[in-house]
């Protein structure tokens, strides 16, 4: 697994340097311990006020250009009476990339801001060690989905090899589901052949309970590995569109997509070098295409996007970049209605 890195932001400004490296360091020891790297710099201690506005620029732009290439953002946002307006920056310019952001706030009462708790998907700690234990768990997952199975945030049903979560992206749809993985694979068609008869089990329990809940029968997909997926970690969408609709239509605009009769298609799409789109229509239709060389990010949540606008049963647009559009009230409400009904 690849070194996490880590961008810890903090405030500077007037504070006495041996401070500011004491807290820099005790950080760094820890991202180091548990195989990640830090890589915000050392920053000058000066106040953005005091330079001219071309240099606080290109200052802020280095920022924010390192953030963007972090995994993780730990922003400590602990002292009193500042604004930390650099460090509100850095959080809104991790949460565009959908980067992983802890805050630690200590007894500031910036745990009840509305803009922490949206761009931070609420992962604020008042305690110190809470928030470094969540980093360490952080730096130890293989990736977000793994992230949230060892915080156990919001599994709604597990089994020993898969687990079942909201999906953060529900496009507005009430009981917009993911079922992931619990080992790192990189896409179904990596999944062991071995837990095939676990995962259509669990499938068949989560498409219930959406049945049941939603009086609605959910479509499925999965974009394999670089087919259009946005994290390199197993997780097959379920939803329930509000409209009678093939879920399986949206593939034509790749290729014409094949009937399968199991996940051994996939698989053998992998093992050509090839990877591929997978949809299971409201009939249990599965239908599958062969992607050659990358597919755009979140193909079929695009399309559905667009499908849903064209039906009239989306008011905004972009919905689909779970990254910079998460739909964290409709989350909640599928939380809410499915806890212990799968």
């Amino acid at each position: 697994m690849p070194k996490k890195k880590v961008f810890h932001a903090h405030a500077y400004d007037g504070i006495p340097l041996e401070e500011i490296r004491a807290r820099e360091k005790k950080i760094e020891e820890i991202v180091e311990v548990n195989g990640g790297e830090i890589i915000s710099r050392e920053r000058e201690q000066i106040s953005l006020d005091t330079l001219s506005k071309e240099h606080a620029r290109a200052v802020a732009d280095s920022m924010l250009s390192l953030v963007s290439q972090a995994d993780i953002l730990y922003v400590d946002l602990s002292i009193h009476d500042r604004n930390y307006i650099g460090s509100f920056f850095e959080i809104y310019e991790a949460w565009s990339k959908g980067i992983l952001i802890i805050a630690y706030v200590g007894n500031t009462g910036l745990e009840n801001n509305p803009f922490l708790q949206y761009h931070t998907g609420n992962m604020l700690f008042t305690g110190y060690q809470d928030s470094i234990d969540c980093l360490v768990q952080a730096l130890n997952s293989c990736c977000k989905f793994g992230f949230i199975l060892e915080r156990k945030k919001d599994i709604l049903y597990e089994t020993e090899h898969f687990f079942v979560i909201p999906s953060i992206g529900q496009l507005g749809i009430e009981g917009y589901l993911l079922i992931c993985s619990k080992q790192h694979f990189e896409g179904y068609g990596t999944v062991l052949k071995e837990f095939d008869a676990e995962f259509e089990t669990v499938l068949l329990k989560v498409k219930k309970a959406i049945e049941q809940e939603y009086n609605a029968i959910p479509s499925v997909f999965e974009h394999g590995p670089k087919g259009g997926t946005s994290m390199d970690h197993m997780h097959m969408h379920i939803l329930p569109l509000p409209k009678e609709k093939d879920i399986s239509d949206f593939l034509q605009g790749i290729e014409n997509p094949r009937i399968i009769s199991g996940f051994d298609d996939l698989r053998e799409i992998l093992g050509k070098g090839a990877t591929y789109v997978f949809a299971q229509n409201m009939k249990g239709e599965r239908k599958i295409v062969e992607v050659h060389g990358e597919l755009e990010s979140q193909y079929m949540r695009k399309q559905i996007e667009h499908w849903l606008g064209y039906e009239g049963l989306l008011e905004r647009t972009g919905l689909w970049n779970w990254k910079t559009h998460p739909d964290y009230t409709t989350y909640e409400r599928t939380v809410a209605r499915l806890r212990g009904k799968i």
